[in-house]
């Protein structure tokens, strides 16, 4: 074995050791938010950001525990395999307009768009997974009171083809124009949860 070979294959040991690697809770949080591990996706299109986050059960899980929602392993403190779960922000691209009255020009056309992202928006989000595309079962739009631009929604769709490694949500609505929204995010090299 010449020195090359030695050398790329020392490389691939220690990247397949980290990848293999167990994370404390806080670091897990970390990794899973980290936007080049790729469970997490930053999109500007026009006036418009997109901020879409994987969120693996392990995630879930540990978020409702450190929101004290839930104590280890407690029945409530599963999340459901058969679904899979993404947090989703959309806001405006210059960080300060209000994205529900940006393009508001009356009162009902606010309460309009408020009614829109509350209930008919979920319509018009779909995952896209081997080749096959899957609509949004689970919908919350997270009508915040602060001072913040941006809005967030958690979707939730079938988890029909476990082990996959790869999604795409594709949001085709008319809020945005006419050309469908498409985000990517990877679901690989996630790594272990330290016990």
């Amino acid at each position: 074995m010449n020195k090359y070979s030695t050398f790329l294959l020392g490389i691939a040991t220690v990247w397949w050791v980290g990848c293999q690697s167990n994370l404390s809770q806080s670091d897990y949080i970390d990794w899973v938010q980290d936007y080049d591990n790729d469970l997490r996706a930053h999109k500007k299109v026009g006036d418009y950001f997109f901020d879409l986050q994987y969120q693996p059960p392990e995630y879930l899980q540990l978020l409702r525990q450190y929101n004290g929602e839930a104590t280890e392993k407690s029945p409530s403190s599963t999340v459901a395999d058969d679904l899979q779960y993404y947090k989703l922000e959309i806001g405006m691209s210059d960080g300060a307009t209000d994205f529900i009255n940006y393009g508001i020009e009356s009162m009902a056309d606010k309460q309009r768009k408020i009614y829109y992202l509350s209930y008919t928006f979920q319509n018009d989000i779909y995952l896209r997974e081997a080749e096959e595309t899957l609509p949004c079962i689970l919908f919350h739009f997270e009508r915040s009171i602060d001072l913040k631009s941006g809005r967030t929604f958690m979707l939730a769709f079938e988890n029909k083809f476990k082990g996959n490694q790869e999604a795409q949500l594709i949001i085709d609505s008319p809020l945005f124009g006419g050309v469908p929204i498409k985000i990517k995010v990877s679901k690989t090299n996630i790594p272990n949860l330290e016990v």
